[in-house]
């Protein structure tokens, strides 16, 4: 039997690259996330570039907060991490084929297939996408209790969000993804608050957003989106 609703969203942000080095409104929103309940660090997942992993772990290791890499690759190579970083850097998990990082589905499989890789959120583009790996026994044995955000790239950084577009869509989207006791996350346009909360009303897990939050007003919505239920 697929598994309900989450009760309490989890929210991952995908920073930018080499944002801490260069950005000042970082810094505010790891001070504002700092001072979040406890039960409130623990649904955020922070992916930040890889050369500021280590930045981020040490500004954040009193916390409850989840650091994930931003993605990995199935062998090594010269600025690719691979599963036994993710150790070595002392993070949580990594996100998965994102959309400007996709993988084939033999590169996926690779990666999931290693037992030391304790957390993951995979992303899609399509319910196409979708049913494909889901059809893989290996891919959907690994992603049970494990992340999978739909993400389609054509609406990163607009301002329509996948439930705007097709609500429909999202709903199948998230059957799909409980029947094999997996969370549904979305991404791909969410930028307000109402949009945050439509979406949820769809059956979805959490939220995918990116570092549309980097600003004082997009701080105060993710201290909004963290209150919601």
């Amino acid at each position: 039997m697929g598994q309900s609703v989450r009760s309490t969203p989890l929210i991952i942000i995908n920073f930018k690259s080499y944002l801490l080095q260069y950005d000042s409104n970082v810094d505010r929103l790891i001070e504002r996330i700092q001072r979040f309940e406890p039960e409130e660090q623990e649904r955020l997942i922070l992916c930040p570039a890889a050369s500021d992993l280590r930045q981020l772990r040490a500004m954040t290791r009193a916390t409850r907060i989840q650091l994930f890499a931003q993605t990995l690759a199935s062998e090594p190579g010269t600025d690719r991490l691979t599963v036994p970083n993710l150790k070595t850097l002392d993070l949580d998990g990594a996100l998965l084929n994102h959309p400007e990082a996709p993988l084939s589905l033999t590169e996926l499989r690779s990666i999931l297939a290693k037992p030391e890789l304790r957390a993951v959120c995979v992303i899609v583009q399509s319910l196409e996408e979708l049913d494909r790996l889901l059809a893989d026994s290996i891919v959907s044995h690994r992603l049970r209790s494990q992340l999978i955000a739909f993400e389609p790239r054509e609406l990163i950084g607009g301002k329509i969000c996948a439930i705007e577009k097709d609500p429909a869509e999202v709903v199948r989207f998230v059957q799909k993804v409980h029947q094999i006791d997996a969370l549904a996350l979305l991404g791909g346009g969410i930028v307000t608050i109402a949009q945050g909360i439509m979406a949820r009303g769809s059956g979805i897990d959490g939220w995918l957003i990116s570092s549309m939050l980097l600003s004082s007003e997009g701080i105060t919505n993710l201290e909004e989106l963290v209150q919601q239920q």
